[in-house]
């Protein structure tokens, strides 16, 4: 049975080791030169309905991604997010499969979640991060 994270690691399987790791070091830069999208802040965008608010659109046919400028690192997850849309419109197997589910759009939104985060956060950081300590909302 295929699964949304078999899916997130299939795609990002398909990706170059040096392209994720520069996404994973500035996923703004990375997205503009190794896929030539404009990237730039928006000053504001529409709630939407129970997943919160938009921090990011995408309109890959176009090459443009804008995001909504938060502190720290959270813009870094909605630009790898975004990318993640790209990633998966190029799949030919992931959005056959959505089709076939019972609620596409939301599923979509966890997968590219999930691509987003290993591309910032690969599971070989993981325990590096943790420095042995077992994970935790502490951690």
């Amino acid at each position: 049975m295929t699964t949304r994270q078999g899916h997130a690691r299939r795609i990002l399987a398909g990706v170059d080791p040096d392209i994720r790791a520069d996404v994973a070091n500035d996923p703004r830069s990375a997205i503009e030169v190794h896929y030539g999208f404009t990237v730039q802040p928006a000053t504001s965008f529409a709630e939407r309905g129970a997943r919160g608010w938009c921090d990011g659109m995408s309109e890959t046919t176009s090459g443009i991604i804008l995001y909504r400028s938060t502190p720290g690192r959270r813009e870094n997850f909605t630009l790898a997010h975004e990318l993640a849309h790209h990633l998966v419109g190029e799949d030919d197997d992931c959005p056959s499969w959505l089709a076939d589910q019972p609620d596409p759009p939301q599923l979509l939104e966890e997968v590219c979640d999930d691509i987003a985060t290993q591309l910032l956060i690969p599971d070989e950081r993981i325990p590096r991060a943790l420095d042995g300590r077992k994970p935790g909302a502490d951690t």
